[in-house]
């Protein structure tokens, strides 16, 4: 069930930092990566228009990020990008909101101002990419990915994964009600990154399971 897959990524993670033998770091879940920066990057496609039980995709995947973002601002410079809130069948609408160090009064704004397209294109790799160029060289990176689906503008995600090792940026990414072709596509870019995939198709989980993306990726930020 999903919470037992929740379980199972804590006790992947946590049994990862006690064979590297940095068991201190286990209390990372609850805490801060200092000098780090998370670059989000919201799916406002189309398919975020459908139901995830009685409420949009799109209204509670903005309300948990909202949610969140008081304590990923605390402990991390973050910046956000969205893709499919402004044209239909546009694979160029990727919008970069905020580099990284936005207030969280800025990013809420924006999150606020979110709205979906009817048959809007899903640019996810080209997302991805300009999320990474806004990381500086010199810092820890994240990316995390609020989505619904797989990039549908005919290039292949996963050929993102060699630059993004070369630079140790993982991608995390919470995948709401995803089939099982996204998935598969979709592991390659987190697998291949260092990074982790959670799936959820219930509506009650996913504050839990928001929280616990951006807590996994801070973690991973700091080893």
């Amino acid at each position: 069930g999903l919470g037992s897959g929740l379980a199972q990524a804590q006790d992947s993670v946590v049994s990862n930092l006690t064979a590297s033998g940095n068991e201190a770091d286990m209390v990372a879940l609850n805490d801060a990566a200092q000098e780090s920066t998370t670059m989000v990057v919201v799916d406002m496609s189309g398919s975020m228009l459908q139901l995830l039980g009685s409420q949009r995709r799109y209204e509670i995947a903005k309300s948990m990020l909202s949610d969140v973002l008081p304590d990923v601002t605390e402990q991390s410079d973050v910046g956000l990008i969205a893709f499919g809130h402004r044209r239909d069948n546009d694979c160029r609408d990727i919008e970069l909101f905020s580099r990284p160090g936005a207030s969280l009064d800025e990013l809420r704004g924006y999150v606020d101002g979110l709205l979906p397209i009817n048959r809007a294109k899903t640019p996810l790799r080209d997302a991805v990419a300009l999320a990474a160029n806004q990381i500086p060289t010199s810092e820890q990176g994240t990316i995390v990915i609020i989505s619904d689906g797989e990039d549908n503008c005919g290039v292949d995600v996963c050929n993102l994964v060699p630059q993004l090792k070369d630079r140790n940026l993982p991608v995390f990414l919470l995948g709401i009600d995803l089939d099982s072709p996204a998935v598969e596509k979709l592991q390659c870019l987190t697998r291949g990154t260092g990074g982790f995939l959670i799936e959820t198709r219930s509506a009650a989980e996913l504050p839990r399971y928001t929280d616990f993306i951006f807590r996994l990726s801070r973690l991973r930020a700091t080893n």
